[in-house]
């Protein structure tokens, strides 16, 4: 399509650019794959490790730095092709699962694949926020004809239901990197790094990883989670309550000034919500998962595991509710647990007025008028149906409870 002399002026734009002049190795490798293209000749990883790299004796399988290389050229094409070559009428590219050039017709408005990604993850939330605004509005013109139950005598809900603050409901969403030595450029859910300080100290430990991972913008969100938000956005509206929406990694120090928090996930994604947390009395251990609750009258530690088995589907879970005084005379209310059955089956517990009441008979009336505690539950279940909790341990939380505030 492209005569040589275009493609070799092109190509020497590209090199003479800002963004490749002090970078010397990847000019070289970029003409290096252009000679290779022009002779038709697709280079192994070793000869390029022994061309570009001088390494004679080189391991593809053990060694990624090719594919790092590579995959690091192609990020850079694309960043010439949106600044300084937008306007250029050949782009050059290199094509997954080879290394040889492609020359193609320069579209000005292409977007950055990976870029692609992360606007369409932000569209999905986006469109979810949408979503509950549409529902909140239609829930609240046609409150007066549906048959929510309100629990406005509750006890455990009266602050959020009364307070003159409006509600944040967080979500926790899993941490994601990644693998930056394929082709394919995989997004990996490690559980056992769940913030980016655990991933430093993933790297940290394993340092020679940090060529081939990096942080990304995007994160998971366990369906189920979205699940429980009904139960819980139902007699908040009907109550005519202000509701906003975050996920765990965004949830920032200002939000505990501005608005009561009710947080809905698994242990592993408190995020800084777990600084507020720190002065209670269960702890959690990631692997093997582990729920761990410790009563200081008896100074006995329980552990709790939730074995899940495959073939039947049966899950035990252990989940844990709190209400909290906040720091700014507000209310911090957590559903959390190891698997989804377990916040699906308490966030229906405690938004069951039936449920309600008796809870507060048995633990809060009797016990002193109890307003702010901790909680274990024992739930079981097949699949992702819970049946109703159990309690297993239930501890009072006086009004001046200490923390620590969460950082940025």
């Amino acid at each position: 399509m492209f005569s040589e002399s275009e493609q070799k002026a092109t190509l020497q734009k590209i090199v003479e650019s800002d963004e490749f002049k002090d970078a010397a190795t990847y000019r070289d490798l970029l003409l290096f794959l252009y000679q290779a293209t022009k002779n038709g000749e697709s280079p192994k990883e070793i000869t390029i490790a022994k061309e570009i790299f001088g390494k004679k004796d080189f391991d593809g399988e053990r060694d990624a730095k090719i594919r790092v290389y590579i995959y690091n050229l192609r990020k850079k094409l694309d960043s010439y092709y949106l600044h300084e070559g937008r306007n250029e009428r050949i782009r050059i590219t290199i094509p997954k699962g080879h290394y040889l050039l492609q020359f193609d017709q320069n579209q000005p408005n292409r977007i950055n694949p990976i870029l692609k990604r992360i606007i369409y993850a932000n569209l999905v939330f986006l469109t979810l926020i949408a979503l509950i605004n549409v529902y909140l509005w239609t829930s609240h013109t046609a409150s007066e004809g549906r048959k929510v139950k309100p629990f406005y005598a509750s006890v455990i809900w009266k602050e959020v239901l009364n307070s003159e603050l409006p509600t944040l409901i967080v979500m926790g969403d899993y941490f994601l990197y990644q693998d930056i030595a394929s082709d394919y450029r995989y997004f990996i859910r490690n559980p056992r790094v769940n913030s980016e300080q655990e991933f430093k100290d993933f790297l940290a430990k394993n340092p020679g990883q940090a060529n081939f991972f990096r942080t990304t913008n995007l994160s998971f969100l366990g369906k189920f989670t979205v699940w429980c938000f009904n139960d819980i956005i139902q007699p908040l509206v009907q109550a005519n309550v202000e509701v906003d929406l975050r996920l765990s990694s965004n949830l920032q120090w200002q939000d505990f000034q501005k608005y009561n928090i009710i947080f809905i996930g698994s242990f592993k994604t408190f995020g800084i919500l777990k600084n507020y947390l720190d002065n209670l009395h269960f702890s959690y251990q990631v692997y093997p998962n582990t729920l761990y609750y410790h009563e200081p009258e008896s100074d006995s530690t329980y552990a709790y595991h939730g074995p899940r088995k495959e073939e039947s589907g049966f899950v035990k879970d252990y989940a844990i509710v709190t209400k909290l005084p906040g720091p700014y005379k507000n209310t911090i209310i957590t559903f959390s647990s190891t698997h989804d059955i377990g916040h699906m089956s308490v966030v229906e517990a405690f938004t069951d007025p039936d449920f309600i009441k008796q809870f507060e008979i048995d633990y809060l009336s009797s016990k002193g008028d109890v307003k702010y505690f901790e909680s274990v539950f024992e739930v079981q279940g097949f699949e992702r149906t819970g049946f109703f909790p159990k309690l297993l341990h239930f501890r009072k939380i006086d009004a001046d409870y200490t923390h620590r505030l969460p950082q940025n």
